[in-house]
């Protein structure tokens, strides 16, 4: 039967022969107890910030998005969106801050996933954020403007929509509120506001006479194709009988979102992302896929000098031990590599490097795989707080050096992998908590260009990076290297 995968995260296929599923499915209880943990810790160290301040380049940065945001409401309100345009329901703007400002953001998203908690924490620390406040305002939707996806997104979606004069840029964050210095910011912003009413105000004609020009080209029709409006009241309070009196035409709804991946949530808030991870809200399938989770990948280094100063060390082409004990590791260790820069064996030098190595978290049912290249090595060395045994880390080898400059006639890394024979291992996987044991592909033999036992491979890379058959041939001619 197939098995129950982690919270939201669907279900898993049984076991094969190219990957152990349940290896991963035995971690469930652990990565949920691991997550809770750190939340738990949180709340004593007092790690969360009950306020975010303000500062100058945030500020800056905030009001600068704020007014990007403006510029597209003015987009929308001069060009025909239709059904499904940007800025409409289905299709909302992305609002993109600055790294600075996404960071603020973040931070102040609180601690507990649940949204109604996030809604209150924003409330009481987003609203102090220059740019935040100047976009979102106050959440119409309230705890419902923020919602996690399957994929363990967390997206905020609120609606940007200009109906008087007092809506322009007058948004005060709480700091501005409470202090003389915030007063004469708000009103500077008010004014700047203003400026930018002179241009909306005769925009609520213009749309209009968009409609009416709409009605003119698709007739009968015209509902289909007519952007919607509301009235635009330059002076809300200015009534007569219940009803406004300078209403001068029509303005135009903007459905718009900011959205955090779990990659974003983990470098910022990362309390609140491993709250996401207990409740199962960011799902297993995510975890896999995030760079530097738990331990961070090992860097490549840089390729081959072109001008020849640093030397360059040629592939090493041997037929490995199959037994992982009998391994040596480091820049003169006894496994096969590729063609390797300097700079690239002073890493495996430091960091006690070991074989290559490939995962890949294939789905046999969709076929689709996820694939990650990295080393096996000894997760304690690269790894702070890793357990002292052998495992794999992440390390994108495979798409290093593709421009091939300086390497003559030397195989790239990832021509070299696909010729290599390859060995199935399981060892701890080091960007989980727990480590779990996974299924490892290691490159344990390779051989000269020219060689007999020599596999060039000469078919397009596969997708699901089965061995292919040529390899195996060449590993059944060696006699039971697999």
């Amino acid at each position: 039967m197939s098995q129950t995968g982690f919270p939201n995260g669907g279900i898993l296929p049984d076991d094969d022969a190219d990957f152990t599923y349940s290896n991963i499915i035995t971690t469930e209880a652990d990565i949920r107890a691991a997550a809770q943990e750190i939340v738990n810790e949180a709340y004593i160290s007092g790690t969360i910030e009950s306020k975010v301040a303000d500062t100058i380049v945030t500020s800056i940065e905030g009001l600068a998005t704020a007014g990007a945001t403006i510029a597209q409401y003015y987009i929308q309100q001069v060009t025909y969106q239709g059904n499904d345009g940007l800025g409409t329901e289905n299709n909302p703007v992305e609002i993109n801050y600055s790294s600075a400002v996404n960071e603020l953001f973040a931070k102040s998203l609180g601690s507990d996933a649940n949204p109604e908690s996030i809604y209150q924490s924003y409330l009481a620390n987003s609203t102090n954020i220059d740019g935040i406040q100047n976009t979102f305002f106050h959440l119409g939707a309230g705890p419902n403007s923020f919602n996690w996806d399957a994929n363990g997104n967390l997206t905020i979606t609120d609606t940007y929509l200009f109906t008087g004069l007092d809506d322009l840029g007058a948004a005060p964050t709480v700091d501005q509120a409470s202090s003389p210095g915030g007063f004469l910011a708000q009103v500077a912003k008010f004014f700047i506001g203003l400026a930018v009413g002179q241009f909306l105000i005769p925009l609520a004609d213009l749309k209009g006479d968009i409609n009416n020009l709409a009605k003119m080209l698709f007739g009968a029709s015209a509902a289909n194709y007519v952007d919607e409006g509301v009235p635009f009241n330059l002076f809300r309070w200015a009534q007569v009988n219940g009803q406004n009196v300078t209403n001068i035409g029509l303005i135009e709804s903007m459905r718009f979102r900011k959205r955090f991946t779990p990659q974003e949530l983990y470098e910022n808030n990362p309390i609140l992302f491993f709250d996401a991870v207990a409740k199962g809200l960011i799902p297993f399938s995510v975890l896999v896929t995030l760079n530097n989770f738990i331990c961070n990948s090992i860097e490549v280094g840089a390729g081959p000098d072109a001008f020849g100063i640093t030397p360059n060390y040629a592939p090493v082409n041997t037929v490995m031990s199959t037994n992982p004990d009998n391994w040596t590791f480091g820049g003169g260790g006894n496994y096969p590599r590729p063609f390797t820069s300097f700079a690239q064996r002073i890493t495996e030098a430091n960091l006690s490097l070991g074989p290559f190595a490939m995962i890949d978290f294939k789905n046999p049912t969709t076929n689709v795989s996820t694939r990650f290249s990295g080393r096996i090595c000894n997760l304690a060395v690269v790894c702070n707080g890793a357990p002292g045994e052998v495992g794999f880390i992440r390390q994108n080898w495979y798409g290093a050096d593709l421009s091939g400059t300086g390497y003559g006639g030397n195989l790239l890394k990832w021509q070299w992998w696909e010729q290599a024979i390859k060995t199935k291992y399981t060892f701890p996987y080091g960007h989980l908590p727990g480590y779990p044991d996974v299924t490892i592909e290691v490159a344990t033999a390779s051989y000269a260009v020219g060689d007999a036992n020599n596999f060039a491979p000469d078919l397009p890379i596969q997708e699901d990076y089965t061995l292919l058959l040529g390899t195996v041939l060449a590993a059944a001619a060696l006699g039971a290297i697999l």
